[in-house]
């Protein structure tokens, strides 16, 4: 099943049975049971034979046959699709480039060169990631080596065995096995300078973020021109950022906003409540009886929460989703690009930001729904455990405790990571 942006029929998936699925800029490709490989979109023509792993590029794609050689076809404006000869088990399409794992483990790497893309350093690698003009590597000693485009630092690799993630509009952080906060990417408003400490867990908005540290205290930083990174003193064990205001839960179950209060988005209503989501101007909280309540805005219905009993709550620009008793995601505000049109099964986690949603299956697999226009919508396939939505960007922690980033890279914030000792 696809959905998400659909100009060129990308998501107009064929009947079928199939194993795997990877999805381009305009294109996606799939193996099918028989190990042939099917495309639609932009490129429909894919080779003949049998093939057991597949990636895709901006207007290229490459995978790894039955005899462990790699084919490549699409778009060669720079090379992108002239795979070298030899035995690979590892392959990845970037903007345009690639990139494979040899069988010794070395990496080698074709196509466009302007950024330094396919300098790849010596050694041996468990994975390879490309992206649009740089790309990221694990090597055997778990720790991350990233070269190519760094305009941003987006080439500069996080730190640490990450335990949670959280994007924003043009940044991520995660917090590492000890506790630290790591950021990459951007640094508008401050964003990449987390502060030194232990934390639990962190929220990041679009030039802003928090975090609640070891003992329950909430630290902001980046943008603060709305007030929205003046935390308030006291403990918390939750907490939500959006835009130009933040909310918390405190230790007594009661939410504390701050920031902006234009659309009253920061007037949250009395009561004890055990989950909280921000949203563009909006914000919604799952109470103690397992009710949604909302409040702020509602142009579009975003603020009106159906009944019944839910056990998570994410809120975007103009919408909302929660998770049902039952395990089933309800969506209700804008349906702009289709972003209230919930799949069906059952769900255990979910986050919205700005026009795309992503939630975790009952079976620790990632689907997300929504915009796709940078990719944000297209989750990569395996086991996680906690996701979250940028603007134009989606992380998650996969069960290996590797972070996964995939969707919009121009300021460095798409990736694969891994730990990496500091010092």
């Amino acid at each position: 099943m696809c959905w998400g942006d659909n100009e060129d029929g990308q998501a107009e998936a064929p009947a079928g049975t199939y194993k795997a699925v990877a999805a381009g800029v305009g294109h996606t490709c799939a193996i099918a049971a028989n190990d042939s490989i099917v495309c639609w979109g932009t490129i429909e023509l894919a080779p003949g034979g049998s093939y057991k792993a597949l990636a895709t590029g901006g207007s290229h794609s490459c995978a790894i046959a039955a005899d462990d050689s790699i084919v490549c076809w699409g778009y060669d404006g720079d090379g992108q699709t002239e795979a070298p000869a030899g035995a690979f088990r590892a392959v990845a399409a970037g903007g345009f480039h690639s990139c494979a794992i040899a069988a010794d483990d070395t990496i080698v790497c074709w196509g466009d060169d302007d950024y330094g893309q396919l300098e790849a350093p010596a050694g041996a690698y468990k994975t390879v990631s490309a992206g649009y003009q740089h790309n990221c590597a694990v090597a055997d000693n778990y720790t991350v080596d990233c070269w190519g485009g760094d305009t941003y630092g987006q080439a500069n690799a996080p730190v640490g065995a990450a335990v949670a993630v959280a994007a924003g509009s043009s940044n991520s952080c995660a917090i590492a096995a000890d506790g630290g906060i790591a950021c990459w990417g951007s640094t508008y408003g401050g964003g990449s300078e987390a502060p030194a400490g232990t934390y639990r867990a962190v929220a990041a908005s679009e030039s802003h973020y928090c975090a609640i540290a070891a003992d329950d205290s909430i630290v902001c930083w980046g943008n603060n021109e709305a007030g929205q990174s003046d935390a308030p003193a006291g403990a918390y064990k939750a907490v939500a950022a959006n835009s130009y205001y933040s909310c918390a839960i405190a230790d007594d179950d009661t939410i504390a906003c701050w920031g902006r209060n234009n659309n009253g988005q920061s007037d949250p209503p009395a009561g004890s409540y055990k989950a909280v989501a921000a949203g563009g101007r909006h914000s919604c909280a799952v109470a103690l009886n397992d009710t949604i309540v909302c409040w702020g805005v509602d142009w579009d219905g975003q603020s009106d929460p159906p009944a019944g009993s839910y056990k998570a709550v994410a809120a975007g620009s103009n919408h909302s989703c929660a998770i049902a008793a039952d395990g089933g995601i309800v969506c209700w505000g804008t349906d702009y690009l289709e972003v209230t049109d919930a799949p069906a099964g059952s769900y255990k986690a979910v986050t919205s930001l700005g026009y795309h949603n992503c939630a975790i299956a009952a079976d620790d697999s990632i689907v997300c729904w929504g915009n796709n226009e940078s990719g944000q919508s297209e989750a990569p396939a395996g086991a996680y455990k906690a996701v979250a939505a940028g603007s134009d960007h989606s992380c998650a922690i996969a069960s290996d405790d590797t972070v996964v980033c995939w969707g919009d890279d121009r300021t460095g914030q798409v990736g694969v990571y891994t730990a990496r000792t500091a010092g």
